[in-house]
Formats: structure tokens, C-alpha cells, sequence
């Protein structure tokens, strides 16, 4: 079990897609790990841009190209070398 004592972010990326292929290669060679994800805008500026689109006129999501999302990759102290090196970090 990986907790926030024992663990080190080994990447970090708002592409999904990316940490989804890392995190697989990692899990076929034995490495637990473990994904995070954060939202990059508070909810504020989700509330001010959504009343910039309704004032406007404008679709959701057309400013600001949509919400997203920061994804953070974590493994354990001890298969952190192993992973940097398997990832070619």
C-alpha cells in the first residue's frame, strides 16, 4: 500500500492517456502505483467563466478550451529508481 509517507511523484502531465501507458508498463513489471487527479480551476472561476458564457452567449467551454484536469503518478520510496529507469524518466 502506497500512502504519503512512503511515496514519490514519479510524473505529472494533463494527458491522461500518458500516465494511463506509464502506470500499465509499471504494473507489468510488478510496481505499484498509484493516480491522482486534480481539477485545475477552483470553483469560482468555473462560476465566473459560466457567467461570462451566459452574458456572451457563448457554448460551455469555448474560452478556456474546458475543464482540466492535472494528473499525478506515485510510486513507492523503494521502486522509485526501478520505475524512473524502466519510464526512462
Amino acid at each position: 500500500m502506497i500512502t504519503i509517507f512512503n511515496r514519490r511523484r514519479l510524473m505529472t502531465d494533463t494527458n491522461s492517456g500518458v500516465l494511463v501507458q506509464a502506470r500499465d508498463r509499471l504494473m507489468a513489471e510488478s510496481i505499484v502505483s498509484e493516480l491522482h487527479s486534480i481539477r485545475s480551476q477552483s470553483g469560482r472561476e468555473l462560476q465566473r467563466e459560466a457567467a461570462v458564457h451566459a452574458r456572451f452567449n457563448l457554448p460551455a467551454g469555448t474560452a478556456s478550451g474546458g475543464t482540466q484536469f492535472i494528473y499525478y503518478l506515485y510510486v513507492g520510496r523503494k521502486d522509485f529508481a526501478r520505475a524512473k529507469e524502466l519510464l526512462k524518466i
